[in-house]
């Protein structure tokens, strides 16, 4: 980043180069680009930052069955520590779709 010195020096130059008049719509353009730069970059790390969430895991939490997830997940035996709760859910899911599979079939 530029310090004051530093951008008072290329103001002066641009003043001297361009007369005064010039120099101020030059400083006008780049005070805009400047906030428009970071106007971007905020709007792109909020963007980033934002978790995504699926409609399922809304319902989830609105329900309020998170605790029954974390419950039924540790009695078939998936670990839930520092795992968040998308996680958890896919790997529950994961199991009893197995084991669904792996069962036989009792119709003859």
């Amino acid at each position: 980043m530029l310090g004051f010195w530093e951008l008072l020096a290329i103001f002066i130059v641009v003043l001297l180069l361009f007369g005064k008049g010039k120099a101020i719509e030059v400083a006008r353009t780049i005070g805009e680009a400047v906030r428009e730069f970071n106007r971007a970059k905020s709007e792109i790390e909020k963007t980033a930052l934002t978790p995504v969430v699926s409609p399922i895991q809304q319902k989830i939490v609105q329900q309020g069955w998170a605790k029954d997830i974390y419950g039924l997940a540790k009695k078939v035996g998936i670990p839930t520590d520092n795992k968040p709760l998308a996680e958890i859910t896919k790997e529950l899911a994961k199991k009893l779709v197995l084991e669904e599979v792996e069962k036989p079939s009792t119709s003859a």
